[in-house]
């Protein structure tokens, strides 16, 4: 009897804690602290605005530069002839190899154009997974979010207002060098008929000068 009341107290402390009975499936769960409880999940960050503003600088940056050169080249036309006509062709073949390469980069299937969706679609994410947090984050707080993220939704409007008008810069740019080679040709025609009159003219003085011809 004074055996079984010296374990009594030992059994009891091992099937109850706090006054709480535990199960077995109690016991075989580890105990986690609060420290070991998972965060929650914070949203990545936007590297799809960062390389959505890089591609798009380097578009308007080609395209500008671009424009600059197609401005010179056609210049440059306006004085050249001979050996330096057939160089200015050249570099007419060469700029519209690039306004055209600059051009497939506004195709639906591109790179860039991709790259804008895949932002669109980034901040439309945002906006609903912050939406669906107003009670745990606050409604103030979320409100601030939105507007953060609507601005970078206007962003995106803007910048495909951009590439609509870089299209129609690169047709026109384009038209441009149609003229210009238009141009190559035209002096081209001249520079040769320059050269025949040229000859012509040696033909004729040579005779005066050799009537015996």
């Amino acid at each position: 009897m004074n055996r079984l009341l010296q374990i009594l107290p030992l059994v009891l402390a091992g099937t109850c804690i706090g006054g709480m009975p535990i199960t077995a499936s109690a016991q075989n769960q580890p105990v986690q602290s609060d420290r070991s409880a998972p965060a929650p999940a914070k949203p990545n960050a936007p590297a799809a605005r960062e390389e959505f503003r890089t591609l798009m600088k380097q578009y308007q940056g080609e395209l500008e530069q671009l424009s600059k050169d197609v401005g010179e080249v056609s210049r440059k036309l306006e004085t050249q002839s001979g050996a330096s006509i057939e160089s200015g062709k050249a570099q007419v073949d060469a700029l519209r190899e690039r306004l055209i390469q600059l051009g497939a980069q506004l195709q639906q299937d591109a790179p860039l154009s991709q790259n804008v969706d895949r932002f669109q679609s980034w901040i439309s994410a945002q906006l609903g997974r912050v939406n669906g947090q107003r009670q745990s984050l606050g409604v103030e707080f979320v409100e601030q979010l939105i507007k953060r993220y609507q601005q970078y939704q206007q962003e995106v409007t803007v910048e495909r207002e951009k590439l609509t008008t870089g299209a129609k810069a690169i047709d026109s740019l384009l038209g441009e060098l149609t003229m210009a080679e238009l141009r190559i040709s035209e002096l081209l025609v001249a520079d040769d008929a320059g050269a025949a009159v040229r000859e012509l003219k040696q033909l004729v003085k040579s005779r005066w000068a050799d009537p015996s011809l």
